[in-house]
């Protein structure tokens, strides 16, 4: 991570023990996973031009095909990442999407900015996209928010709950490495659980 030369950027993944976990752990342990199995083609949901633009490099594996995603439309491709695509993932698939050996979805449908304002057949929906973008031996990384579930926030755990159980007629979680099944405390009133899913047989 210390090649960024944006100090505000670095300064957000050091004071965010979910952004410290992908740059530490989770990218890096993927790319080594996708090398070693001969596997390239990744799909990164969400693309913010100020945080993301070091995504690719993280996976310290310079074979990969890194794709990124959102509803919005993004003018900036970052070095090395092959396209963007424009999707929102609560509507129908266009034609002809490839599918990807890794689809990671962290800060989207588990952030509560996000999910709090979509239904549940908005949630199936959107599930239902990655389990039809991903490869049959395909990866699906999540990434839920819980924060001030004990105060303001109390609906949270429902909906979060809500989110696991529609991904539940789709995927299966699965065992990978040391990141399968985490709890990331940020502090008393925010924490973070990430999880590792494959497709039903």
């Amino acid at each position: 991570m210390w090649h960024i030369k944006d100090k505000n950027i670095q300064r957000f993944f050091l004071q965010n023990i979910d952004r410290l976990f992908v740059v530490n752990v989770l990218f890096p342990t993927i790319g080594s996973y996708l090398k070693e199995h001969g596997k390239n083609n990744v799909l990164n949901i969400g693309f913010d031009e100020t945080y993301n633009i070091y995504d690719r490099d993280f996976f310290e594996n310079d074979e990969i095909n890194f794709y990124g995603l959102d509803k919005d439309d993004r003018y900036f491709l970052p070095n090395k990442w092959k396209k963007i695509y424009k999707l929102d993932l609560t509507y129908n698939l266009p034609d002809k999407m490839p599918k990807f050996d890794t689809i990671i979805d962290y800060g989207v449908i588990g952030w509560p900015g996000i999910n709090i304002n979509l239904n549940e057949q908005q949630i199936t929906q959107y599930i239902k996209n990655i389990s039809l973008l991903l490869e049959t031996n395909g990866l699906y990384f999540l990434k839920l928010d819980y924060k001030y579930t004990k105060t303001t926030n109390k609906n949270h755990i429902i909906k979060n709950q809500s989110i696991l159980n529609i991904i539940s007629k789709f995927f299966v979680q699965a065992d990978f490495y040391n990141v399968s099944k985490k709890t990331l405390t940020q502090n008393k009133d925010v924490y973070y659980e990430t999880f590792v899913f494959k497709l039903k047989n």
